[in-house]
């Protein structure tokens, strides 16, 4: 969003120091809003564009803000933020929807758009609804606001080079000082997956064999030898079939005709080889 600053005046211009800006109060198109003086109040004032635009000699650009806005999220004319349509910055600075193109002026002033990620300058740190923040000194200080994920951005109506960032249920920061919380798994399952506090899996001890699943995980979790992990309950239940003792000498006796493995196969699923499957599954059923 542009802004701009008198630097110089003219015969019927405002006051050295007035800001001319952009905002959703804008009358139209082809007019700016203005505070007069550079610390003065806001006044219920607009100024033709053409006079800002074209005279650059009295009327500077400010470019202090430090942050890049880089997508935006389009609701129609609903009036719930989801199911929304992300709309990413091109490279010549606009926004497409569908055959449309819209600049960010435009987005910024319309009511059923809203800014969906942005890039901190400073750092090049990227910043998406969603992403979990804290006040970056939050370790230092317990009376700071807690962590939460950000619920929007918005810019400031008499400044626009702060962009404020709403997380949690009541927390709002000017983005320069809110971190992004890295979550770091506490462990990883055996099927791959990896498990952060809050989350629930499911195990299987070597000595019983029953699955069993694990709820709001904790951070002091460690896993412990002789219990196997996993994200799913059908991957749980396949290493008992595959691992459970069930089966004796005399099951494959009695049972070798209507047992047909594949040898030549590659796969170790137990799955792939209906008739073993069976037979396991009834083992089982009788534990």
């Amino acid at each position: 969003m542009k802004k701009y600053k008198l630097i110089k005046s003219y015969p019927g211009s405002p006051e050295v120091g007035s800001i001319a800006y952009t905002s959703k109060n804008t009358l139209a198109d082809a007019h700016y809003n203005y505070i007069i003086g550079e610390d003065g109040p806001f006044q219920c004032s607009w100024i033709p564009k053409k006079y800002v635009d074209n005279n650059p000699e009295y009327w500077e650009e400010i470019l202090e803000k430090d942050y890049e806005i880089l997508s935006f999220g389009y609701i129609g004319y609903s009036e719930e933020k989801s199911p929304y349509t992300v709309l990413n910055k091109q490279i010549n600075g606009d926004y497409h929807l569908g055959y449309l193109s819209f600049t960010e002026e435009m987005l910024l002033q319309r009511n059923h758009c809203f800014i969906h990620s942005v890039k901190r300058l400073s750092d090049g740190e990227i910043f998406t609804l969603g992403d979990i923040v804290q006040h970056k000194n939050r370790l230092a200080d317990e009376s700071l606001p807690d962590i939460g994920p950000i619920t929007s951005f918005e810019t400031v109506t008499y400044d626009f080079k702060t962009l404020i960032v709403s997380y949690g249920k009541r927390f709002h920061n000017n983005m320069g000082v809110v971190h992004k919380v890295i979550k770091k798994p506490i462990f990883t399952t055996d099927d791959g997956k990896e498990i952060f506090k809050g989350d629930s899996y499911w195990i299987v001890t070597d000595r019983f064999y029953n699955v069993d699943i694990v709820k709001n995980c904790t951070s002091n979790r460690v896993k412990k030898s002789g219990v196997h992990y996993f994200s799913k309950k059908e991957a749980a239940e396949e290493y008992v079939l595959l691992n459970k003792p069930c089966l004796s000498a005399l099951d494959i006796i009695n049972n070798i005709h209507t047992i047909k493995c594949n040898y030549d196969s590659d796969s170790l699923k137990i799955n792939d080889h209906p008739s073993l499957y069976k037979l396991v599954k009834q083992k089982l059923k009788k534990d």
